[in-house]
């Protein structure tokens, strides 16, 4: 062990007036005898920070970088950050009495410090461990994450300075200065700093993701970052590290699958805390490349899944399902691009091949949280393009689990159907179920010459004459109260529309062919059909997917005078009535739907008559009540 030699007096007072040769002296003691560093040490870095004003950065241009590189007033503290590190990644250095004296001088002098970094970070100044004047590490991408590891090391220090860090802007505009760091540009634009040449996540993605691990942290930062050029900048570095990893060169396979595991988790935070930076992922092509590049990782995954590999494939599909969550809670208007991206992505199905690598134990963990995001989508075939769900069916299951085989056949099987009502969607219009009772063309003509109301836009007919038929009949009593409620929910951002419902007749129409065409002959009882996905107290699942359920008319309150919509009470119990009595032709039915909430809506209910169409049945009028 080396013997601890005490620093003189003389070079610590050189070391606090600025003095260059004073620094290194005490920098070369240090390195020869670690334990020589006091909390007297720390002080004097820091006074020597303090005391030298932090160029503005602003001022930090192509031509004043060689000035400021060669001023003796720059060199001194860049010498003592690079001093400061070498004493906090040295553990003989960090006695209890110096590590004090670390948290402290930080925690009072915590923007001289991070702007110091930053400034040295920009100007190429020798501030990091091993640096020395003349011979720096040099490029961004040496640099960068180094210099992101240490302050990964520096959080880990104590956690009350952790905590003040993520809360401090100087830090945080640190940290914004590595996000943001160029490694090269060329004609496709700037390259982002990232480091994926060994088996372990990048640092700087590492750091960026200890913002969103508190809501303190993140509730911070989002205020820091609320700009909306630093919001699409921050976005579009993310985007650009997805693509690097992705098709870069030198990337560790498992260094990418872990950083890319916090790029989502990243992603997802800032995607479900703030509105402003869900617009802002809008205007990038973040869904398609996340796709691409968990595609590499699982490939990789599958080839390997023996021992730290298959723990690894473990631990990444809580982030997978946080994909498909982040493609579902988006709104309506962008759900059916996300959806025929992840489809003909191939993410779904190699999602699903991923999860049957696993055992039982993994798939109870992880397959509630897959139907919680999936059975929404099930329910909605319209936002659904069909070549985004594939032949699921024809996966190899390898698992064993009587309950987890129940669960995916249940699943399959509605996957199947949600498959059939979209691809009978593709024939007929967007909008293809008329508003008027009376009318048997079903909307047969193309979307351009449907016509909607232009009070409350919330009805459509086939033709000019059904228009006038129902609004004589119905709709002149309706459109008022329609308009408000339609306005109301404009307001709201609520996107239930004549298409939604539309897809939600063709679903009922697949229903009833396949499961209860032959049992509910009798027009006094109600099939309701539950598209959702519930479970037992044991856990089991009720196929409630597929499974009609009896209802008596009146019994169960679905009627319109529970609902926002009263006004369509009379038009409601008229298509009841005239069921009831047998007024409809011989074959004719009337089912009910309850469908799971979408967006902010609380309750949907559709009933549609249906009558027979070929092998199955064809939608002739359908009402949509909700509650929000």
């Amino acid at each position: 062990m080396s013997r601890s030699k005490p620093i003189h007096p003389d070079l610590l007072s050189m070391a606090r007036r600025g003095d260059i040769a004073g620094i290194e002296t005490i920098k070369l003691i240090i390195l020869a005898t670690p334990r020589s560093v006091t909390a007297e040490v720390v002080d004097v870095l820091f006074e020597n920070m303090t005391m030298c004003p932090v160029p503005p950065l602003s001022d930090l241009k192509r031509e004043t970088l060689k000035m400021y590189k060669g001023t003796l007033t720059a060199i001194p503290p860049a010498l003592c950050i690079s001093l400061f590190w070498s004493i906090v990644t040295t553990k003989a250095c960090m006695k209890p009495g110096v590590k004090t004296a670390v948290v402290a001088n930080i925690l009072e002098h915590d923007g001289a410090f991070c702007r110091w970094i930053q400034f040295s970070m920009r100007s190429g100044l020798p501030s990091l461990p091993g640096e020395e004047l003349g011979n720096s590490f040099g490029t961004n991408q040496k640099r960068f994450p180094l210099q992101a590891q240490l302050l990964i090391k520096l959080l880990a220090l104590d956690e009350s300075l952790c905590e003040a860090l993520l809360s401090s802007d100087p830090f945080i505009d640190l940290f914004l200065e590595l996000w943001c760091g160029e490694a090269s540009r060329n004609e496709n634009g700037i390259m982002r700093v990232i480091d994926l040449s060994t088996e372990h996540e990048c640092p700087i993605i590492s750091l960026a993701h200890t913002f969103v691990q508190t809501d303190a942290s993140l509730e911070v930062f989002l205020s820091r970052c609320s700009g909306k050029t630093l919001r699409q900048e921050f976005l579009q570095c993310l985007l650009d590290r997805v693509i690097r990893g992705d098709t870069g060169s030198n990337i560790h396979t498992m260094g990418w699958a872990l950083s890319l595991l916090k790029l989502v988790e990243l992603a997802d935070r800032l995607w479900t805390s703030s509105s402003a930076y869900r617009q802002a992922f809008h205007k990038t092509l973040f869904l398609p490349h996340f796709c691409r590049a968990w595609r590499t990782v699982t490939s990789f995954f599958a080839q390997d899944l023996e021992g730290c590999a298959k723990i690894r494939f473990m631990l990444c599909l809580p982030t997978m399902i946080r994909m498909l969550s982040m493609a579902i809670a988006d709104p309506a208007r962008h759900l059916h691009k996300n959806w025929r991206i992840l489809g003909g992505g191939g993410f779904l199905e190699s999602f699903f091949q991923s999860i049957f690598t696993l055992e039982d134990r993994v798939w109870d963990a992880v397959w509630p949280g897959v139907i919680q995001n999936l059975a929404t989508l099930l329910a909605y075939p319209a936002l659904v393009h069909p070549t985004c769900f594939g032949d699921i069916t024809i996966i190899e299951v390898k698992i064993s689990s009587p309950m987890n085989v129940a669960y995916w056949n249940v699943f399959a099987r509605a996957w199947s159907r949600a498959k059939a009502a979209s691809e009978a969607l593709v024939e007929r219009p967007p909008e293809n179920v008329c508003d008027n009772p009376s009318c048997d063309g079903t909307a047969a003509t193309p979307k351009a010459q449907l016509k909607q109301c232009g009070g409350c836009s919330s009805v459509i007919y086939c033709s000019v004459r059904c228009q006038e038929v129902d609004w004589q009949n119905w709709h002149q009593k309706e459109c008022p109260h329609a308009a408000r409620v339609y306005i109301d929910r404009q307001h709201k951002g609520m996107t239930y529309d004549s298409r939604t419902r539309g897809s939600h007749a063709a679903l009922l129409e697949v229903a009833y062919a396949e499961e209860a065409r032959h049992q509910y002959a009798d027009h006094s009882v109600l099939p309701l059909f539950s598209f959702g996905w519930l479970t037992d107290d044991s856990g089991g699942a009720h196929d409630h997917l597929l499974s009609s359920v009896e209802t008596y008319w009146g019994r169960h309150g679905t009627s319109p005078a529970s609902f926002p919509q009263e006004y369509l009470r009379p038009r409601y119990e008229s298509l009841v009535a005239e069921y009831v009595a047998g007024n409809y032709p011989s074959g004719w039915r009337l089912v009910e739907g309850n469908f799971p909430p979408y967006g902010d809506e609380k309750a949907i209910y559709v009933t549609a008559l249906l009558k027979p169409a070929g092998s199955g049945y064809r939608t002739i009028c359908c009402i949509a009540r909700f509650k929000y």
